[in-house]
């Protein structure tokens, strides 16, 4: 099972809180808190993800953080780009020999990020197929219970 580092879950719940106030700029405190971090880590995190584009910031007494882009034009392949360098790896120089093995990884982690392409961060601001509450739990990230009540309380009002 191919597995994200620490860093990266963190980002995504980090942008993720910030999808759930796309109007105001949100605090870096409120994300690591979010997050479950502490705000040295979540700091170091924002920084980065401000340098891949993904983040910005306005210092000051009224300062914060927000998203870019609308949270649904940033996917989880575009948070693994920036934070997964490992992953991704470099572009082979004219000096370097091919290599059948890192040829093959490479192919795999490439085919990995373009599925997250199709997943953006605006679907799990809320409680959808994602919840933050249970993100960090493994094996319940894609199968959170709030969905399941979240769905049977829109079809019971429906219904209604």
């Amino acid at each position: 099972m191919l597995k994200l580092n620490r860093q990266t879950r963190l980002a995504i719940l980090i942008l993720a809180e910030c999808a759930r106030h796309p109007q105001s700029l949100i605090q870096t405190a409120d994300a690591a808190k979010a997050a479950r971090t502490s705000l040295m880590r979540a700091a170091g995190i924002v920084h980065m993800l401000m340098r891949g584009g993904l983040l910005q910031t306005k210092q000051g007494r009224r300062g914060g953080i927000r998203l870019t882009r609308p949270a649904n034009a940033i996917s989880l392949g575009d948070v693994v780009r920036v934070t997964e360098t490992n992953l991704i790896g470099t572009k082979p120089t004219a000096f370097s020999l091919p290599d059948p093995i890192d040829a093959a990884f490479a192919g795999a982690a490439s085919t990995f990020v373009h599925a997250l392409d199709g997943m953006p961060i605006g679907d799990l601001a809320g409680h959808g197929s994602v919840c933050l509450a249970h993100a960090r739990q493994p094996g319940t990230a894609f199968t959170c219970p709030h969905a399941a009540i979240a769905a049977q309380q829109n079809t019971a009002a429906l219904t209604l």
